[in-house]
């Protein structure tokens, strides 16, 4: 066996003692949050180890929205918030009911347009 062999039979050795030695998520690259705006910062990978989805659509009975309705959301502890984009009003989603609650009551002199915040 050539000296060239031998050197790159060593480097596959030890490749594979490295990837069965140490854990899988080791290997793994940097996870980062984005938020579309600006970089948030790293976050540790399979931070959610078992996601649940909850879909809320019991929308007001007069709310209006349009493509790209908000513009985020804020969970207080019991509640989210959604913050509007392209809606007519900021709704309150009850995540123990589902119950959604319109609030359009703006201060005076406000006028809610379309794209505000």
């Amino acid at each position: 066996m050539g000296k060239k062999s031998r050197i790159l039979s060593m480097i596959l050795t030890l490749l594979m003692l490295v990837t069965i030695v140490l854990p899988h998520n080791a290997l793994a690259a940097n996870v980062y949050n984005q938020d579309g705006f600006g970089y948030s910062g790293q976050i540790a990978e399979n931070a959610i180890n078992t996601p649940t989805m909850i879909g809320y659509d019991n929308w007001p009975s007069d709310f209006t929205k349009d493509n790209f309705a908000f513009s985020g959301g804020v969970f207080d502890g019991t509640n989210i918030w959604m913050i509007p984009y392209n809606a007519d009003r900021v709704i309150k989603i009850d995540t123990s009911t589902g119950l959604m609650t319109g609030y359009n009551s703006w201060p005076a002199g406000f006028t809610k347009v379309n794209l505000a915040f």
